[in-house]
Parts: C-alpha cells; structure tokens; sequence
C-alpha cells in the first residue's frame, strides 16, 4: 500500500470515467453541470434563512466568501484557486486571477479586494463551447506609474492542466483602464476545448514607433498577439527548432541585461528554447532534462541567471504513480543548464 495519496492516479481514473470514445470531455456534459451548479448556488443563496422583523437588518450576505474546510492539512478555511498574481510599484496594487471567481483588484496591499470581472458565454462562432468567463489562468498587467485607470491589462481565460477540476476559458481579454472597461474579446481561436493559459507577457518596445509585444504561453502552443487589428485571433508562434508546435509551452519570460533581451519559452516534457529577436527565431538551450511541466525564473540582481523547474513521474512496475522526481536547473550566462543539487523528491505531487 503506497504510503500516500496517489492525487495523480486518483485523478486520470476519475477523468477515465467520464470522457467519450475519443477521450475528450463531451463539451454537453461540462455545460450542463456547468449550469446546475450555479442553480445550486442560486436556489441556496434564496434559502439561507429567513428575513429578520421589522426594524432589524434584513440582508443576508451572499458573498464571496471563504470557504469552510479547505482541502488542505487540518481542513482550514480557503478562498480557492488563485491562478494567478500581478502586484504593482510599492506593492499597494494588486490583480488576482481565480479558477472560476474571475478577476479581483485591491488597491491596498490586499486589505480589501474589488470584482473587475462579470460572468459571459463563448462568442457566437463556437456556440458548443458556451464557457465562464469568470475562470483566469494567467494575468499579465503593465502598471501605470501612479494611476490604476492607466493599467493595462491581458487576463487569459481557462485553465491549464487538463485536470477535472479545471474551467473552460473564452480567449484573452483585453482592458486599457484597469479592467474599468473591456475591448472586444482577443484570442477567441484559443477557446476550444481543453485549451488553458499558462502565462502571458507583455514586452513594451520603446520604438519607433512605441508598441506592446503580447505573448501567452497556453496549452496549445506559444501565440504571439497580431501587430494591428483585428486580434480575434492570435498566431501561432512556431519554430523549426521546436520539437512539437502545437504542444503545451508551461511557461514564458523576458530577461534583459544592461546590453541585451531575451526570451525564453518551455514546452511540458520538452526542452527550454531562448530567442535574442523578439521571439522571430528560436534555438534550443544545451544541457536541459526534460520531464513534465517546466517553470522559469531569472535572477532579481543578475537577470543573466536563469533557473528551469521541471518534475518527472516515477511510477510502479502496474503504471501507478509514486512520486515525483523534481529537477532544478540553472544557467550562468551564456552557458547551458547544469543541474542545482540538493533537491529533495516531491512524494505527494504538489508540483503537478
């Protein structure tokens, strides 16, 4: 008997259960359970209890709230997902993504947060996939110096991971005020099935003339938004070099030194890949391991220091997972990766 819980195996056979003959979700039935959980919570909300007499106070909160007996050690008290974080100069601005709660904003080093997001259908060119807006995978946010309604903001909807637990995205969204207003929806050719963000990053050239490169490492590929309108539809960034265009790129980010730029992109059991261009050419980096999803990170005094996180599934003789076997790599330079040592075994999945 393993001597902790497999969340891997017990999830692939959870997901097993309920996918078609072609082993997908059936988009009907993840729309249907979809709408009779917001019944549920609606014919709840009416039920909570009944109005106080005359001259009390007569409203019952319906929320958000937290959540009592979190999943976690001791069952605590949760607010659920947070999938993704964007704090502002001094730290008093704050943008949080959730898995299904949408987008909130504080403007008070999280003392008190305020709802930017409302709940939305798929555009009308894919009607099958009618999908809440409310879930956010990645956030990307260029901060004003002083002024929230100046923020620009990228928020990638779905999920990433492919897990049961995970919610159906509708593309990019796109706010030039801090998410006091949205622009007409970007990357609707991202909201297919299973499809989730991972990241997404804004590179503001200086010019001439001054632009925003907007990239979003997704489940799908890495995609680039189009220079000029429209931006319904963001492109594909493939590579020769790359061993799968179309496979997961977990995550992206931008490094620059005193004299030069840098991006790098890592792809879910595959290499990491560096571009000096602006992401036109790619080239694979020497000496990195591949296994599962990869996380990046550069030095905050030296940016030429890059470190790659990545995890490989160890499983028993029956296919069964036991542990995960997590990697860390740094990069000096221009050198290539060379393992960091002292690492210790992941033996419940928490990387996953």
């Amino acid at each position: 008997m393993p001597e902790h819980d497999d969340v891997g195996g017990r999830r692939g056979w959870f997901l097993q259960t309920r996918v078609g003959a072609d082993g997908q979700l059936p988009p009907a039935q993840l729309l249907n359970a979809s709408r009779q959980h917001r019944l549920f919570v609606l014919r709840h909300r009416t039920l909570m209890e009944a109005p106080g007499a005359p001259g009390t106070v007569n409203w019952t909160p319906l929320g958000p709230s937290a959540i009592l007996n979190g999943q976690a050690s001791g069952a605590p008290m949760v607010s659920g997902r947070v999938t993704a974080l964007a704090v502002g100069p001094g730290s008093q601005r704050v943008y949080l993504g959730s898995a299904n709660g949408g987008l909130w904003f504080s403007a008070d080093y999280g003392e008190s947060w305020t709802a930017l997001d409302e709940f939305a259908v798929s555009p009308d060119r894919i009607p099958h996939l009618e999908a809440d807006s409310l879930s956010v995978g990645a956030l990307a946010v260029r901060f004003d110096a002083t002024n929230t309604a100046n923020d620009v903001l990228f928020v990638g909807t779905g999920e990433p991971g492919g897990g049961m637990n995970t919610y159906f995205g509708v593309g990019i969204k796109h706010s030039d005020n801090g998410g006091n207003s949205w622009l007409p929806l970007e990357a609707t050719n991202l909201a297919r099935l299973g499809v989730g963000i991972y990241k997404i990053v804004i590179d503001p050239v200086a010019g001439p003339p001054p632009r925003l490169l907007v990239f979003a490492a997704t489940s799908a590929g890495l995609y680039q938004r189009p220079s000029a309108a429209p931006f319904s539809d963001w492109t594909r960034v493939d590579s020769s070099n790359f061993t799968h265009n179309d496979g997961a790129a977990t995550d992206l980010i931008v490094v620059r030194t005193a004299s030069a730029k840098k991006y790098y992109v890592a792809f879910d059991s595959d290499k990491v890949y560096e571009s000096s261009n602006e992401g036109a050419t790619w080239s694979a980096v020497a000496g990195f391991t591949p296994g599962g999803r990869v996380a990046l990170t550069a030095g905050e005094n030296d940016p030429s220091i890059v470190y790659a996180l990545s995890y490989a599934q160890v499983k028993d003789a029956n296919g069964n997972l036991t542990y995960c076997d997590p990697k860390l790599m740094r990069r000096d330079g221009t050198g290539g990766f060379r393992p960091v040592t002292g690492v210790p075994p992941d033996l419940f999945g928490e990387l996953q």
